[in-house]
């Protein structure tokens, strides 16, 4: 037996003992060892629910090998390890085109498939990948949303000769920021309204920050200020992390002709554009890139890429997380993170299996 924070329906995560996962001859059992609260396992929990009752959530996490199946070689017990959350079949067209992240028939740990709000969490072996001694289970809990946030400053193109507007300060943005920063963008400049959020920026590499304001009535007051760090031309590139349909409205009016917008964050509601903002994408010629999970296939292991960074300390998601919670408490986490009653929050993480 062990114990988990187990979704029995929408709105209802309850604490207890639960049986130990069966492992297939594929498969590891992970000692969960930090479990971090992705922005959508809020909803996922309190409102949405997932695809199946029970369902234990949590993709964003870190532990070591307690146990591996007798077909597995490339781990054993005791090594510390991340986990991709994604399960590919393997055998559809974009699984053989290398393109695993769209997978059509994919399974998916915390959502789909018990994930790590537990003591441990069973996942292919296939799924894991070794974290060195210097990368630390809080940072190795995060790799997956650094993931996401390289793929998407990877597909808009950053390089050191491109000047950034990243959008939304949570996780992906700040993850965002290191990246554009670490590639040599001479010029990012974080947007939010939360000014927690907005000094974690600064302190991790924005040149500049910008408080979007509590309401739409302060829109052209931060416009103005966008503008005026970028000149006439605007921006080169957008990333988008927040999912509010008002900055990625203003996304396509402030970056440039022949620009490069790329939508990191999952929608908060119904997206719309008006007729003027849409011959905006025509007539400059935007590039508008969707980001979906991230790779860690052989030739182009993302995963790979985010621990070998955080091992040479060019990057560290640490420095975002603001709270630790514990498993028991996972039922008031949620309510209080629900109301937005848990002051100077920003990224929050369940120490787990801590001797």
């Amino acid at each position: 037996m062990m114990y988990a924070a187990v979704l029995h329906g929408i709105n209802d995560i309850r604490y207890g003992q639960v049986a130990l996962p069966d492992l297939g001859n594929d498969d590891v059992l992970i000692r969960v060892k930090a479990a971090a609260v992705c922005g959508s396992d809020v909803p996922r929990v309190k409102t949405k629910g997932t695809y199946h009752f029970p369902t234990i959530p949590c993709h964003e996490f870190s532990g070591d090998i307690a146990k591996v199946g007798k077909n597995v070689a490339s781990v054993k017990p005791h090594e510390r390890v991340a986990v991709f959350p994604l399960i590919p079949c393997g055998n559809c067209t974009l699984c053989k085109e290398h393109k695993p992240n769209l997978c059509d028939n994919y399974n998916y740990l915390g959502s789909r498939c018990d994930g790590a709000f537990a003591e441990y969490v069973k996942c292919p072996a296939a799924n894991v990948l070794k974290i060195p001694d210097t990368v630390s289970y809080k940072q190795a809990s995060l790799i997956e949303p650094m993931a996401v946030a390289l793929r998407g400053t990877r597909q808009a193109g950053v390089t050191s000769s491109t000047k950034v507007v990243v959008f939304g300060m949570g996780t992906l943005g700040l993850g965002a920021v290191q990246w554009a920063k670490l590639f040599g963008s001479p010029l990012v400049v974080g947007v939010d309204r939360n000014s927690h959020k907005l000094a974690i920026a600064k302190k991790i590499g924005a040149d500049y920050v910008i408080d979007s304001g509590e309401d739409d009535s302060r829109e052209e007051s931060y416009e103005k200020k966008i503008r005026d760090l970028f000149g006439k031309d605007g921006p080169d590139v957008v990333l988008e992390c927040s999912g509010a349909n008002a900055f990625q409205n203003v996304a396509i009016k402030l970056v440039k002709k022949s620009g490069t917008i790329s939508l990191l964050g999952n929608p908060q509601g119904e997206t719309s554009f008006s007729e003027k903002t849409f011959q905006e994408i025509l007539r400059k010629e935007l590039t508008i890139r969707g980001v979906w999970n991230s790779l860690i296939h052989l030739e182009n292991n993302e995963w790979d890429f985010v621990i070998k960074n955080i091992a040479a300390g060019n990057i560290d998601p640490a420095r975002i997380i603001t709270h630790t919670f514990s498993l028991p408490d996972a039922k008031k986490v949620f309510d209080d993170l629900h109301e937005r009653n848990v002051e100077g929050y920003c990224k929050g993480i369940f120490l787990v299996n801590q001797e």
